[in-house]
């Protein structure tokens, strides 16, 4: 679920203009802190469909459909010719990228090996099984697991009638994903079924790394969930993702201060072994030990946040306005010194994450625009004012 991948076989690359394939061996990589690497060892190009057959590799490439071997050195331009679709075999199944994606080669005069681009892509094993669960490996979530395995069953937090809330149902098998030494989740209720968040087995260490700086991003936990429907009826990777949580992220960001990306999309049966996997674009997240304000608002926990959110009108279109409107009552209770507090922090967070946090604005602003800021800051701490008068008239 959470170290490297690596797909090896042999591999065939098939391009439209003009049409033909490449096949070589193949080797297709992404380590655990998101990064990929995909090549194609040339071993032979066939060209099919074409007035010449016997295309130089680096004439088929630039898109020429026919040539003495005299072509001028101006009408190459190798990655011309679209790649279509580039599979690869393993002794265990079949690694599939569909939609058209670039490629270069390493050596123009020699294109002896072809690095492709990560693309959105899946992979199949050879023996089919029924796929139960869907997992979700998570890049730098950090939490304080409380809930036990055992308490999923029995968690008010997933049913809330207030807000038509159903009971959902707990698939028994779903206990053979959880890591043996960890007994520890974060629960949630997603589509009338019990799914969770779980750390990685090596979880203390690898948050020690991104605290300590040794790496920016780290996958830290797995999230865990019941299949309901056939996958196998979408034929691309983000239709596939937009029926499962993956909205789930930015209220997960939000909600521990840190950016929460996941890393790819794994199919399991229901005694744990793996069906498919799917990789899609991939965004890497650097780590930044922001502030947690969360907790201060919603005592509830982010399990019932969570399952909140999947039952809400803002699913997998706003969760910012989910948060707002989460967050917006509560916020009568807190004072106006702690709601500047929260501003100031939110303003940190973000001019440290753009790499703002040590520049001297004022350097770089003309008089105009440092007029206009001067005016701005002047506008706001009148408004401030005004909300610390009304306040305590409201005290009153």
């Amino acid at each position: 679920m959470i170290s490297e991948i690596q797909y090896n076989g042999i591999g065939t690359a098939y391009f439209s203009n003009p049409e033909g394939y490449v096949r070589g061996s193949a080797q297709f990589i992404i380590d655990s802190y998101g990064n990929s690497k995909i090549q194609l060892n040339i071993n032979s190009v066939e060209v099919v469909k074409t007035i010449n057959q016997n295309l130089l590799p680096i004439e088929f490439f630039s898109g020429i459909e026919n040539s003495s071997h005299s072509s001028s050195s101006t009408n190459l331009n190798p990655g011309s010719n679209p790649c279509k679709k580039l599979q690869i075999e393993t002794k265990e199944g079949v690694l599939t990228i569909d939609n058209p994606f670039k490629y270069q080669q390493d050596n123009i005069l020699n294109p002896e090996v072809l690095s492709f681009f990560l693309q959105p892509s899946r992979y199949e094993l050879n023996s089919p099984r029924e796929a139960k669960f869907w997992v979700i490996p998570l890049f730098n979530f950090l939490f304080e697991y409380s809930v036990h395995i055992s308490e999923l069953e029995n968690r008010p937090e997933l049913y809330q009638k207030e807000y038509d809330i159903e009971r959902p149902k707990i698939d028994v098998e779903i206990k053979n994903l959880v890591y043996p030494e960890n007994h520890y989740v974060l629960p949630f209720s997603f589509s009338g079924n019990v799914g969770f968040i779980q750390p990685v087995p090596n979880s203390i260490q690898r948050i020690n790394n991104l605290k300590s700086g040794v790496s920016t991003r780290e996958i830290t936990a797995v999230m865990v969930g019941s299949i309901d429907r056939d996958f196998s009826i979408f034929s691309e990777v983000k239709k596939i993702l937009d029926e499962l949580p993956i909205a789930f992220l930015p209220v997960m960001s939000f909600a521990t201060g840190n950016q929460v990306e996941m890393a790819w999309l794994e199919f399991y049966d229901g005694v744990g072994n793996l069906v498919s996997r799917y990789h899609n674009y991939m965004t890497q997240p650097n780590f930044s030990d922001g502030k947690v304000i969360f907790k201060q608002f919603h005592k509830g926990g982010l399990e019932e946040v969570l399952t909140r959110y999947a039952h809400s009108e803002y699913f997998h279109t706003s969760a910012m306005s989910f948060i707002y409107g989460l967050l917006n009552p509560l916020y009568k209770t807190i004072s106006i010194e702690k709601r500047l507090l929260q501003l100031v922090l939110s303003i940190e967070v973000i001019a440290r994450h753009f790499g703002f946090e040590s520049q001297v604005l004022s350097d770089r602003l003309s008089e105009d625009n440092f007029d206009l800021l001067r005016n701005i800051v002047k506008e706001s701490r009148l408004q401030i004012n005004q909300l610390i008068t009304d306040s305590a008239e409201d005290a009153n």
